[in-house]
C-alpha cells in the first residue's frame, strides 16, 4: 500500500566557519526500500542519528526525497496536491516523538481533542461519541478530559497523542519513538494498542523504536538501520531463532541484555566512524567499514540487500553468516 523504492535524503552541513561548501552534504537516509501493508507491524529499529525520523518524515511527504520514489497506493506521493495531499495525510498519520508538540498548555486536553477532531473533518456532533471509543479503547479515565496537559503523565500524553491520529481512522499509522521515556508496563500497554489497531482496524504500521524486545514481540517484520542504511530486512521468528543475522543486528540482539542491566541503550553501542552525521555524500561503502577485518571492499563499495533464508542482508560477505557463528565487529 505504501512503498520506498531506493529512496534517499541528503542535508547540506555547516563546516566549522558555518559555511555551506558543495562538500558538506551528507545522507540521512540512503538508497531505503520498505512496504507497510495492511494488517502488518513493521518495526525500524537502528541507534539515535541513523535516518529513522527523517524515513518517516520522508513517508508521510512532509520531506522531499533527494532521489527514489514514495507510491501510495500505486500512485507517486510526489505528485499529490490540495485535496489529494490532505486526503494522503488523513490516511497515512505519523506520530510524532515528541507528545509535547500536540499540546496548549493553557488549553485543556478536551479542548485540543475537540481541535483535532474538528480539524480532522469529523462532525462536531460525532465528537462525545468518538472520544468516549477511544478513550476506552485506551484504558484512559474521561476525568483526563477537564485537566490541563501539565497534570497528565507522559504515558497518559503519548497514548492521547496516538489517540488523536485515530478520530479518522488512518490505513497506515507511523509511530516515531512512541516508548521512549516510558517504563516497561506502559510501553507493553501501548504496543498491546497499536497491535489491537492491526487485527480489529486493519492499519498498517511503521513501528520507530529503539526498544527491541517490545519491537520483537509484536512486529511481523523487522528492519534494521544504521548510518543512513538498511543493513537487514528480517522476519519476526528469524530474530527470535538467530538464524543468519548481520553483524550489527547480532550485536543489537546478543548484547541487548547487558546494555539495559547497565542502563545503556542497545543501539548506541554499535556506534562508527560517522557517528551522529549520517554518510558524507561522497562516501559509497558499509557504515561498519571501520569494525570489519576486511575493510577496502567494505570502505569502498556500498553493500545491497540479498535475501539469504528467511531476511535479507547487506553485507560484503554475507555468503560467511552462519548462525551461531557471527563476525566480530568489534569492542564499543
Amino acid at each position: 500500500m505504501l512503498k520506498a523504492i531506493d529512496i534517499s535524503k541528503a542535508f547540506r552541513t555547516l563546516g566549522r566557519s558555518n559555511n555551506i561548501s558543495p562538500n558538506s552534504r551528507h545522507y540521512a537516509v540512503r538508497d531505503l526500500s520498505l512496504e507497510i501493508l495492511p494488517q502488518r507491524i513493521i518495526g525500524l529499529i537502528g541507534q539515535s542519528g541513523c535516518g529513522k525520523s527523517t524515513t518517516a518524515l520522508l513517508l508521510t511527504g512532509m520531506l522531499k526525497t533527494t532521489s527514489g520514489e514514495i507510491t501510495y497506493q500505486g500512485r507517486d506521493i510526489s505528485s499529490f496536491s490540495g485535496r489529494q495531499l490532505r486526503k494522503y495525510w488523513r490516511e497515512v498519520r505519523l506520530v510524532f516523538q515528541n507528545p509535547e508538540s500536540y499540546f496548549n498548555p493553557h488549553l485543556t486536553i478536551k479542548a485540543a481533542l475537540q481541535e483535532y477532531h474538528h480539524s480532522s473533518g469529523c462532525h462536531r456532533d460525532c465528537f462525545a461519541k468518538d472520544i468516549d471509543e477511544l478513550l476506552g479503547f485506551f484504558s484512559l479515565d474521561p476525568i483526563l478530559l477537564d485537566l490541563l496537559p501539565d497534570k497528565l503523565s507522559i504515558g497518559q500524553k503519548r497514548r492521547i497523542s496516538v489517540l488523536l491520529n485515530l478520530f479518522v481512522m488512518p490505513k497506515i499509522l507511523i509511530a516515531d519513538e512512541p516508548f521512549s521515556g516510558l517504563d516497561t508496563v506502559l510501553k507493553y500497554q501501548i504496543a498491546t494498542q497499536l497491535a489491537r489497531l492491526r487485527e480489529e482496524y486493519g492499519v498498517g504500521v511503521l513501528l520507530i523504536s529503539h526498544d527491541l524486545e517490545v519491537v520483537n514481540d509484536i512486529c511481523d517484520h523487522i528492519l534494521v538501520m544504521n548510518q543512513s542504511l538498511l543493513l537487514q530486512k528480517l522476519e519476526v521468528n528469524g530474530a527470535n531463532k538467530a538464524e543468519v543475522l548481520h553483524p550489527y543486528t547480532a550485536r543489537l540482539i546478543l548484547k541487548r541484555g547487558a546494555e539495559i542491566a547497565a542502563g545503556a541503550p542497545t543501539t548506541r553501542e554499535a556506534s562508527t566512524h560517522f557517528t551522529g552525521n549520517g554518510c558524507p555524500l561522497a562516501f559509497q561503502g558499509c557504515p561498519l567499514f571501520a569494525r570489519l577485518q576486511r575493510p577496502t571492499i567494505c570502505l569502498n563499495q556500498h553493500p545491497h540487500m540479498e535475501r539469504m533464508g528467511s531476511s535479507e542482508i547487506a553485507c560484503h560477505f554475507r555468503s560467511e553468516l552462519k548462525p551461531d557463528q557471527l563476525p566480530d565487529i568489534g569492542a564499543a
